[in-house]
């Protein structure tokens, strides 16, 4: 033993903490005694001895106590004397690692106090496998796994061949059970019982769970005979003792598989499952409890929880199968307490929903949609209580035959695995249940193993164990895995952080308006202010009458509307203690001058920066570009604003129209480009509902360009797609074909693979041009080439769309009624901005033809439209699809054949409908790179 591992055992006896000091000097008193001191050690032996003494006394009382305690356990211990100067005691080592348990834990607890610095990353591990000496089970799908000791068990699963019923596996490292041990003899003479009468068989697909006893039941699940049906038997398992005993009881609930099965004071909750024994598959939406005692089985009915007031009208009904279901904390299913006293007082109420109960997450229903919300059962209420548990953060995607485990050490809930029918998952989620705050671990090491569903997974201090289930294409998994999870501390620098309060934008349009919604809604702490001198759009976002159209967006300005967001054309209301300010107006082509119909004209930017000059700011303000700007933009803010107190950051804005409100919810990132400091007071609001991982930090220059580049690359796309569409019309491919033989390469993926019109909107025509005209500039011509060839592209499909309908109508429109259906450039907004529905409403109108337009959102000025689809398709000549609305394809095309000019044609520009149909019917129906 070395001085420093003897200090620490004299340290702990004379009641003071372990390892306070890093000095290898030996100080204590015994050691002072025994060995000769030379006077000019004493000063430093006094120092160090004084050293101890004033840190002992500052440590908190709880501290100390603890180390108290562990003290006294030490002297209990038995001690023997190796030699004069060194003594060994028993258990030390033993001890010593508890206690540096302790201590880990206490740093775990530090770590999840604080979410948002914490990165979690997984390991995963192919534990090693003797086959000699080890019995490992074949490779098996729907088998069901429970914690005995430090052993995972093992039971049934469905596989290509015999298989013994159990197996187990070291929760230390790993490894399968030695063959000769574990009730061996036991377990072979099961084999030979099940053999003679298969109904012994647990099956799989069944639930399993153990009491507190180390009795193990198990329910229901689907037999490994030839029949495959299901069962509703309770089986029984004891193994204690190296005895193994198996009992099986009939019940009366329903015969069901893949459900979730609850352990809790000898009762089972089963929940959910479905029977495909039968001609129909039935899924069960009831909520049973199954008395171990006696076997008697009663239904009972939770009411659902919601918006502070519990639903009494009827009992809820879940109806999922193939989800998963855990229980945290160890409550009492009570079945004489009277509830429904207490529904009126919100307060007594809220007092009975802890974290403790069932939770419940994913699963498919009977229409096969897949749930991924989180539901909670307070099962120790009168009537039990469901409720949709809101959480933060990024939540799983829907899946079902994942599994969720959970650990008490660190109060979370485990997700890994499974399936949403297109793909497999192999992600690793934790949810903390201390403020229901999900986050995604990030895996390292063999990657190509955790991608699996039909599992089976249990959970040992920080590591997590897989065995069994299915790969993405539907082979046996064999390998059991394990993930070492590891916690780690992000080491921020630190800033002084000023509190932001007040937050405004400029600009009330397509981002303004809807970005500061939904910060509002989840910043309710702060206040929000839209400021444009427009005062008809202004009044429009007060009076509920908004300017752009988004869905869902009306949900959340009625949550935050006059609550913590504010529309104003005030400019003091805007900039009064403001903390951070969003600049959010139009950034459109410039139309004149230098750099017309390429460069970003940003007048409307120097018009708020006039506006920001004008203004007495009283506290620094962190100025934000949203917009789509010019690179070195922010240089030209700096430059006009030099005498303010500002900062600039550079936060582009990543929206799609249509689909606005949920790219705002869910992002795929968010950019924050600028001073680190600042930047991070600005990722502190996204922080409240993006998880952190997906803020990425750049320096501002990097992040204007990102906007511009990532634009350019989606209308390359566009393109490359249209290309090909020409290419099949001439050689008779079908380009929705190629699409999809395409988009399923992981590395290309299938978005913007839709042929079309061609692309428009104000971003990728804008942005694009912006890239081109960046490139000429820097005199990078070969670039700019390239970058051009996108776009002139984008203009010969609109000609060419243009082209088709003329001559496939002989060149002759004049006075023919022709119906446009659709002005906007995409569906679900009601932007017509660079839509090519323009320029083709341009050209026909100069054949003299007769329109009839009609879109279900966006309008065109000074051009008269429809506004049903009332009469619109009598007596026309064609029909030309322009936007992809889906009100569209229910159309009645039979009914508007029989309305129309003889021949009738349609001309698909989207690629909408289909044209076997429309043939069919009578069309003529040309579509773009279709046969």
């Amino acid at each position: 033993m070395n001085q420093r591992e003897r200090r620490r055992i004299y340290s702990l006896q004379n009641k003071d903490p372990i390892n306070i000091l890093k000095s290898r000097i030996d100080v204590s008193m015994d050691n002072l005694q025994k060995r000769k001191t030379l006077n000019s050690e004493l000063p430093q032996l006094i120092q160090n001895k004084m050293q101890m003494v004033n840190y002992t006394a500052s440590m908190q009382l709880q501290q100390k106590t603890k180390y108290e305690q562990l003290s006294l356990k030490i002297l209990k211990e038995p001690y023997r004397a190796l030699n004069i100067k060194q003594r060994m005691i028993t258990n030390h080592f033993t001890l010593q690692q508890k206690i540096q348990d302790t201590i880990a834990y206490d740093c775990i607890k530090h770590i999840l106090s604080n979410t948002d610095n914490t990165i979690i990353k997984g390991q995963v591990i192919l534990p090693v496998q003797n086959e000699q000496q080890y019995t490992i089970p074949v490779s098996r799908q729907g088998s069901r796994v429970v914690k005995y000791d430090h052993y995972g068990l093992v039971f049934g699963g469905h596989s290509h061949r015999e298989n013994i019923e159990i197996h187990a596996i070291s929760l230390l490292n790993g490894q399968w059970k030695r063959k000769q041990e574990f009730c061996q003899s036991q377990i072979e003479q099961l084999k030979l019982r099940q053999i003679l009468n298969p109904n012994l068989r647990l099956g799989c697909y069944f639930s399993l769970n153990i009491d507190e006893n180390k009795t193990i039941y198990a329910f229901g699940g689907e037999k490994n005979t030839n029949s495959r049906r299901t069962t509703n038997m309770v089986t029984k398992i004891s193994l204690e003792d190296d005895r193994l005993e198996w009992q099986q009881y009939q019940t009366s609930i329903g015969c069901r598989r893949n459900h979730s099965g609850i352990y809790s004071h000898n009762h089972l909750i089963i929940i959910g499952g479905l029977d495909d024994s039968e001609l129909n598959t039935k899924f069960y939406n009831d909520f049973q409890m199954i008395n171990l005692i006696n076997m008697n089985c009663t239904q009972f009915y939770p009411k659902f929880y919601s918006k502070q007031v519990i639903q009494n009208d009827h009992p809820f009904q879940l109806g999922i199968a193939y989800h998963s279901a855990t229980l945290v904390g160890n409550p009492y299913l009570r079945m004489n307490y009277d509830f429904t006293s207490n529904t009126k007082k919100e307060e007594q109420v809220d007092q009975l929903f802890t974290k403790e109960g069932i939770y419940i997450f994913g699963g498919k229903d009977s229409e096969d949609n897949l749930y991924n919300e989180l539901y909670q059962l307070i099962i120790d209420t009168y009537p039990s209580v469901l409720q949709i548990v809101e959480t933060l953060g990024q939540r799983p995607s829907g899946r079902r035959s994942h599994s969720m485990n959970y650990d008490e050490k660190i109060s979370a809930l485990l997700l890994f695995g499974g399936t949403n029918e297109m793909e497999c998952f192999g992600d690793l989620h934790l949810l903390f249940l201390k403020n229901y705050t999900w986050q995604k671990v990030q895996l390292q090491g063999y990657l190509e193993y955790p991608f699996r569903y039909e599992h089976c997974s249990v959970y040992n201090e920080d590591k997590l164990f897989i065995f069994g289930g299915l790969s993405q294409n539907g082979f046996l998994m064999y390998n059991p895995i394990q993930i070492q999870i590891k916690f780690k501390t992000i080491l921020n620098i630190h800033f002084k952080h000023m509190q932001i309060n007040k937050v405004c934008c400029f600009g009330a349009g397509y981002v303004g308006g809807p970005t500061m919604a939904v910060m509002a809604s989840k910043c309710p702490k702060q206040t929000f202010v839209v400021y444009d001198i427009n005062e008809l759009q202004i009044n429009k976002w007060n009076n509920k009458q908004y300017p752009v159209y988004e869905k869902n967006l009306d949900e959340y300005i009625n949550q935050t509307l006059d609550n913590n967001l504010i529309f104003t054309c005030d400019i003091d209301i805007a900039l009064k203690d403001c903390d951070i300010a969003f600049l959010a107006v139009n950034t459109p082509s410039k139309k004149y001058g230098l750099g017309a119909e390429s460069s970003l004209d940003i007048s409307y930017i120097d018009s708020c920066l006039q506006e920001i000059k004008k203004y007495p700011l009283t506290k620094k303000l962190i100025l934000v570009e949203k917009s789509t700007v010019p690179i070195k933009t922010c240089d030209y803010i700096n430059a006009v604003l030099k005498d303010k107190n500002i900062c600039v950051l550079s936060n582009p804005e990543f929206l799609a129209e249509g689909t606005a409100i949920q790219d705002l919810l869910n992002p795929d990132r968010v950019i924050i480009g600028g001073t680190i400091e600042y930047a991070q007071q600005l990722a502190s609001l996204y922080q409240q509902w993006v998880p952190k991982e997906k803020i990425i930090f750049t320096n501002i220059y990097s992040a204007e360009l990102s906007k511009i580049v990532a634009n350019s690359f989606l209308a390359q796309r566009v393109s490359s797609i249209n290309s090909i569409s020409i290419i099949c019309d001439k050689i008779g491919a079908d380009v929705n074909e190629i699409s999809q033989c395409v988009g399923s390469d992981s590395r290309i993926g299938n978005k913007f693979l839709k042929t079309s019109v061609g692309f428009g909107g104000s971003c990728l025509k804008k942005d694009l041009l912006c890239l081109i005209y960046l490139c000429e500039s820097l005199q990078l011509d070969e670039v700019a080439q390239y970058w051009r060839q996108v776009y002139l592209l984008n203009e010969f499909q609109k000609q060419r769309f243009y082209n088709l309908i003329i001559t496939s109508m002989f060149n002759s429109l004049r006075n023919k009624i022709i119906v446009i259906l659709g002005v906007t450039f995409k569906a679900n907004t009601n932007d017509t901005r660079e839509s090519a529905s323009l320029m083709i409403i341009q050209k026909l109108q100069e054949e003299q033809a007769i329109l009839r337009i009609y879109d279900p959102q966006g309008k065109i000025d000074k051009l008269e439209q429809y506004q049903s689809l009332d009469g619109i398709f009598q007596g026309a000549s064609a029909i030309v699809i322009l936007t992809e609305w889906e009100e569209f394809t229910k159309i009645d095309y039979a009914q508007a054949y029989n309305q129309m000019a003889k021949p009738s044609y349609c001309f698909d520009g989207r690629n909408l409908l289909q044209g076997d149909i429309m043939k069919s019917l009578g069309f003529l129906y040309y579509g773009l790179g279709r046969i």
